[in-house]
């Protein structure tokens, strides 16, 4: 078992492995049961706190649980719908994860429209998923994470998405001439920063 994430500060914002993580979960010894990954052009602030938990951003990109069961490769891109969002407090910050389906997926699942549509499609699903998460958590044997099980609809989803994408584009007009802003890696140093924030609605998938 094998841990890879994306590198907010490295250039590129590469995909690696995370050595730690990677012994993690081989200690912990269960597979992982879905496909796990980031919305790219998003981020989590810790300037802004959570208005439902009360806690700052976690630093990252936003986090996308894809609740199919179909194997996508490490780093590879596809189009999801989101259905809804729970919360992991994890070390006093707002660790979101968007509950999503992978639309080129072939078969009903891909088609879901709605957490409803998932328990319908495949019963018990979702809460696999999630104890996997809080079974996870909690086998390092400390309290500094906390899954709330409350499933928020896919509105509460879209606007997390908005909202960090918002806030991806006023990091990015926080960048140096390195292209670094806060630690996070997010142009090239010859690119020009940009000057827009206009946020365009979620089309419907």
């Amino acid at each position: 078992l094998q841990k890879f994430e994306v590198q907010p500060h490295v250039p590129g914002n590469a995909i690696l492995e995370d050595p730690k993580g990677s012994d993690r979960l081989a200690a912990f010894g269960r597979p992982v049961p879905f496909n796990y990954g980031c919305l790219p052009q998003t981020f989590r602030d810790p300037d802004h706190v959570d208005e439902l938990y009360n806690a700052p951003g976690d630093n990252d990109p936003l986090d996308i649980l894809d609740l199919g069961d179909r194997t996508v490769g490490v780093g590879e891109v596809v189009q999801c719908r989101p259905l809804g969002a729970v919360c992991l407090i994890d070390e006093g910050q707002a660790d979101w994860k968007i509950l999503a389906v992978n639309t080129e997926q072939p078969g009903p699942l891909g088609e879901a429209r709605s957490i409803e549509d998932v328990e319908r499609i495949a019963p018990g699903r979702i809460r696999e998923c999630l104890n996997w998460i809080d079974d996870f958590k909690r086998s390092s044997g400390d309290d500094e994470a906390k899954l709330h099980f409350e499933i928020h609809d896919a509105q509460r989803a879209v606007s997390l998405i908005e909202q960090d994408h918002v806030s991806w584009h006023a990091l990015i007009k926080q960048a140096g001439p390195d292209g670094v802003a806060r630690g996070h890696w997010v142009r090239s140093p010859e690119q020009a920063p940009a000057v827009t924030s206009t946020v365009e609605p979620l089309k419907e998938l």
